[in-house]
């Protein structure tokens, strides 16, 4: 699967989450943090937003990975989180 995929999956769960909550989400750039910089997306939500995105990615829902952060707890980029998603495709793979 190719990033660009990985990334509109990604934008367009987080899309689903924003609409869920009433809010109205930024626009998507590449170094947004969406924990941060969307209302009301929290670790809470990063973790159930992350169930749905490996369903879709067809990788296992039980994985320990949250790839809305660094190992440090620093908040990822859009574009970190791509590069976070693919990996682990790639990794099914194989």
């Amino acid at each position: 699967m190719k990033k660009t995929e990985i990334k509109t999956i990604l934008i367009e769960e987080l899309q689903k989450v924003m609409d869920a909550l009433g809010a109205t989400a930024p626009s998507f750039t590449d170094d947004m943090r969406p924990i941060g910089a969307l209302p009301k997306f929290d670790s809470i939500l990063a973790e159930d937003t992350t169930v749905d995105i490996f369903i879709r990615l067809g990788l296992p829902e039980n994985a320990d990975v949250n790839p809305f952060y660094i190992k440090n707890k620093r908040a990822c980029s859009v574009t970190e989180i791509v590069e976070a998603l693919h990996a682990l495709v790639q990794k099914a793979k194989v």
